[in-house]
């Protein structure tokens, strides 16, 4: 399923889902999900929770919250809570650092960091980057890069590429591109052009329907949706 424009979404048929602009969230098939710019949350699929920018609140999935600008507040799972300000600066035995309000950073000693409020930007240890408000990009360590917002386009390490909202353009790695809302226009790789409006609905022999504007709906035979324009 492949949602643009006002709901933001885009589903692809084994589960993955990037809702991007609006809500600004991504949703990836192994539940991993990363909100940004408005909640300022990025949610991973294993309970990490990380809030930034408004609420100034990173959550980890054993109940490890991080609470910083604000309130300059660190709330471990296991009831410790670290509150700082002046240095913005929390240094734990085994090199654990949180630095918080100032440069709005959190310096985990395995080398993950998270850096939230002013450069919107969340760096895990493995190279995960996580950029957030600003920059409206999210850039994972194996080249993924989810950019929301400002350039509607979400990249994926793989050559997949997500464009929505102004263009209303959707390319897919190997060549597929479908085009909405504008143009109301769907490209397919092999040179198949579905161009729909009045009746807003293409039907193939095997079952694919891509219903477009009116609905603003595309239906694979395979169970994807392309909704699009209106809803």
């Amino acid at each position: 399923q492949l949602c643009t424009c006002d709901l933001n979404t885009v589903d692809l048929c084994w589960g993955v889902q990037l809702c991007t602009c609006d809500l600004n969230t991504v949703e990836l098939c192994w539940g991993l999900q990363l909100c940004t710019c408005d909640l300022n949350t990025v949610d991973l699929c294993w309970g990490l929770q990380l809030c930034t920018c408004d609420l100034n609140t990173v959550e980890l999935c054993w109940g490890l919250q991080l609470c910083t600008c604000d309130l300059n507040t660190v709330d471990l799972c296991w009831g410790l809570q670290l509150c700082t300000c002046d240095l913005n600066t929390v240094d734990l035995c085994w090199g654990l650092q949180l630095c918080t309000c100032d440069l709005n950073t959190v310096d985990l000693c395995w080398g993950l960091q998270l850096c939230t409020c002013d450069l919107n930007t969340v760096d895990l240890c493995w190279g995960l980057q996580l950029c957030t408000c600003d920059l409206n990009t999210v850039e994972l360590c194996w080249g993924l890069q989810l950019c929301t917002c400002d350039l509607n386009t979400v990249d994926l390490c793989w050559g997949l590429q997500l464009c929505t909202c102004d263009l209303n353009t959707v390319e897919l790695c190997w060549g597929l591109q479908l085009c909405t809302c504008d143009l109301n226009t769907v490209d397919l790789c092999w040179g198949l052009q579905l161009c729909t409006c009045d009746l807003n609905t293409v039907e193939l022999c095997w079952g694919l329907q891509l219903c477009t504007c009116d609905l603003n709906t595309v239906h694979l035979c395979w169970g994807v949706q392309l909704c699009t324009c209106d809803l």
